[in-house]
């Protein structure tokens, strides 16, 4: 997408594909570019066909968009290193799922990996797919564990380099600030100041008189 507009981006997709499916086109800041169908039909007869591939030129995979439950206070026993046998896992504690949910990976937050319990995320191929789930909940050992949607939109994200919220520092074009004295050329870990209270100062507020750390 780089270089051409949303709407020349969905001309060049329903061109490749000789057909008028694609309906918008969206640039993240990773990179990635998002295609909305006008039918869900549509979108599972072309998503996996090559002609809509070279639209991006060489080296474009596809990446289907999932729809995430959040399973609470799982043990993590069940190990995700592993996905597919992770998933396998699962499905033979589940079976009534098996029909009626395809589950594309499983996942749990790093600092979670040493508890005994922690939340698991479980994504899948579509929103009914994880209304049924929700309904169903997740057996594991004996245990029913409650589920419900997770949202990512909902989730704080702060920038480690310029410390305001809605990006991380992978896809951040500001200047580094420092998170201890808001000042530019050095970073949080380098400030001189950083046990000095006296000298915090907040990026985010922007206020003199802020005495805290961003």
């Amino acid at each position: 997408m780089q270089g051409r507009t949303a709407q020349q981006v969905v001309q060049d997709a329903n061109a490749a594909i000789g057909a008028n499916a694609v309906a918008a086109a969206q640039r993240l800041p990773s990179g990635e570019t998002i295609l909305t169908f006008y039918e869900k039909e549509g979108r599972a007869k072309w998503e996996s066909d090559e002609r809509l591939l070279r639209t991006f030129g060489p080296g474009a995979t596809l990446r289907t968009k999932t729809f995430t439950v959040l399973a609470y206070r799982v043990p993590t026993t069940l190990s995700i290193d592993n996905q597919k046998e992770a998933i396998a896992k699962i499905y033979s504690q589940n079976p009534s799922l098996k029909d009626r949910v395809t589950i594309t990976r499983v996942g749990r937050a790093r600092k979670d990996a040493e508890k005994p319990t922690a939340p698991l995320y479980i994504g899948v191929v579509e929103p009914e797919q994880a209304n049924y789930l929700i309904r169903q909940g997740l057996l594991w050992g004996s245990m029913l564990y409650n589920c419900e949607p997770y949202f990512k939109e909902c989730r704080v994200t702060q920038c480690l380099q310029c410390w305001e919220y809605g990006h991380i520092a992978k896809h951040c074009t500001k200047a580094k600030r420092c998170g201890y004295c808001a000042t530019t050329g050095h970073s949080s870990e380098e400030c001189l100041r950083k046990e000095d209270n006296r000298a915090y100062r907040c990026s985010v507020c922007r206020n003199s008189r802020a005495r805290h750390t961003a």
